[in-house]
Protein backbone atom coordinates (compact mmCIF):
# COMPACT_ATOMS: atom_id res chain seq x y z
CA UNK A 1 0.00 0.00 0.00
CA UNK A 2 1.28 3.42 -0.96
CA UNK A 3 -0.50 6.42 0.56
CA UNK A 4 -0.02 9.90 -0.86
CA UNK A 5 -1.37 12.88 1.05
CA UNK A 6 -1.22 16.62 0.39
CA UNK A 7 -2.64 18.38 3.40
CA UNK A 8 -6.13 17.67 4.65
CA UNK A 9 -8.01 17.91 1.35
CA UNK A 10 -6.18 15.56 -1.02
CA UNK A 11 -5.09 11.94 -0.59
CA UNK A 12 -4.67 8.88 -2.79
CA UNK A 13 -3.95 5.21 -2.12
CA UNK A 14 -2.33 2.73 -4.48
CA UNK A 15 -2.81 -0.88 -3.39
CA UNK A 16 -1.18 -3.89 -4.98
CA UNK A 17 0.63 -7.11 -4.25
CA UNK A 18 4.19 -8.25 -4.67
CA UNK A 19 5.94 -11.36 -5.87
CA UNK A 20 9.38 -11.99 -4.37
CA UNK A 21 12.04 -14.45 -5.46
CA UNK A 22 14.23 -15.46 -2.50
CA UNK A 23 17.39 -17.55 -2.28
CA UNK A 24 18.55 -19.41 0.81
CA UNK A 25 22.18 -18.59 1.56
CA UNK A 26 24.45 -19.44 4.48
CA UNK A 27 23.41 -16.50 6.66
CA UNK A 28 19.69 -16.45 5.73
CA UNK A 29 17.40 -15.49 2.87
CA UNK A 30 18.45 -13.05 0.14
CA UNK A 31 16.02 -11.15 -2.08
CA UNK A 32 16.80 -11.80 -5.74
CA UNK A 33 13.87 -10.14 -7.49
CA UNK A 34 10.69 -8.26 -6.54
CA UNK A 35 7.73 -7.56 -8.82
CA UNK A 36 4.98 -5.13 -7.76
CA UNK A 37 1.57 -5.87 -9.31
CA UNK A 38 -1.04 -3.10 -9.31
CA UNK A 39 -4.49 -4.22 -10.52
CA UNK A 40 -5.47 -0.79 -11.91
CA UNK A 41 -4.97 -0.14 -15.62
CA UNK A 42 -4.87 3.60 -14.92
CA UNK A 43 -3.83 5.43 -11.76
CA UNK A 44 -6.26 8.20 -10.84
CA UNK A 45 -3.92 10.27 -8.69
CA UNK A 46 -2.64 13.54 -10.17
CA UNK A 47 1.04 12.64 -10.02
CA UNK A 48 3.25 10.08 -8.37
CA UNK A 49 6.92 10.36 -7.51
CA UNK A 50 7.39 7.15 -5.57
CA UNK A 51 9.34 4.18 -6.89
CA UNK A 52 7.36 1.14 -5.79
Amino acid sequence: MNVRSRGLSESAQIVGRREDVLRLEGDGLKLLKRKILIPNAMLLCKNINTFL
